[in-house]
C-alpha cells in the first residue's frame, strides 16, 4: 500500500483515523508538534472508552501507552490526568517492576484503566503472560519509527500478527512519530512500506496531497 498524506486534523481523527466506514482502522500519524500529539492521543482514548468502563472479566479491557523514554511521558502525563476520567498507571524502566510477580500486577491492573510503560516493560509481560494482547482496546506506540528489527517494538507487534484475533477484538494500534525517518535507507518507499505493515497501518501526516516517492 502506497503511504498517503493527509492534513491531520480533529474531524479527521474522530470521523476517519478511529472509525473508517464502520470498522477501526490502524493508522500511523506524522506529528512533529507534542501539543497536536498530546491532544489526539487524548482524543482517541476517550472515543474508546467505553471498554474502559466495564467491569473485571466482564469484557474489560486497557489502553497500553507505549514509550520509549521517561522524558516523553513526564511532559504529557499531567496533562493526561487532568482531562481523562480514568486511573492512570506509570510504569518505566527507572522503577523496579520487572520483579513484580504476576499476582502484583493483577492487582495493579484491577486499579488502572490505562497504563503507560516502556516498550521492553509491555514485551516482557507479554512474553509471561502477565497481560495478553487481547486484553488491549488501544496500544499507542510513540515514536513508533523506532520499529526496525529486534527492537521490542517489533517484536510486540510481532505478537500482534502471531494472535488470532476475531476482528471485533482486535485492538486499535495507533502509532505517533516526530520523524519517520530515523536512519540511512536506500529505498525510502520501501521503509515506509516496511512500517505500515509492521503496525497493520497506514501512515497519514500533517501535510496535504500524496507523497512523491
Amino acid at each position: 500500500m502506497d503511504p498517503q498524506t493527509e492534513e491531520v486534523t480533529d474531524t479527521i481523527v474522530c470521523q476517519d483515523l478511529l472509525l473508517g466506514k464502520g470498522r477501526v482502522v490502524n493508522k500511523i500519524l506524522y506529528l512533529p508538534s507534542a501539543s497536536k500529539k498530546i491532544n489526539l492521543i487524548k482524543m482517541m482514548i476517550k472515543k474508546m472508552g467505553y471498554s474502559l468502563n466495564k467491569s473485571l472479566g466482564s469484557e474489560r479491557k486497557w489502553t497500553f501507552y507505549i514509550v520509549e523514554t521517561e522524558s516523553l511521558i513526564n511532559k504529557h502525563i499531567k496533562d493526561l490526568r487532568n482531562h481523562l476520567p480514568w486511573n492512570i498507571g506509570i510504569f518505566l524502566s527507572s522503577i523496579n517492576v520487572f520483579l513484580y510477580s504476576q499476582e502484583q500486577w493483577k492487582q495493579i491492573l484491577n486499579k488502572c484503566h490505562i497504563v503507560v510503560m516502556s516498550a521492553s516493560m509491555y514485551l516482557s509481560n507479554l512474553q509471561t503472560s502477565v497481560i495478553n494482547i487481547n486484553d488491549a482496546n488501544l496500544i499507542i506506540f510513540d515514536e513508533c519509527h523506532n520499529a526496525l528489527s529486534s527492537h521490542p517494538l517489533n517484536q510486540i507487534m510481532k505478537m500482534f500478527h502471531d494472535n488470532d484475533f476475531k476482528q471485533s477484538k482486535s485492538p486499535f494500534i495507533l502509532g505517533i512519530t516526530s520523524t519517520l525517518i530515523n536512519t540511512n535507507v536506500n529505498d525510502v518507499k520501501e521503509h515506509l512500506n516496511e512500517l505500515q505493515n509492521t503496525f497493520n497501518a497506514t501512515i497519514q501526516t500533517s501535510y496535504k496531497g500524496k507523497m512523491s516517492m
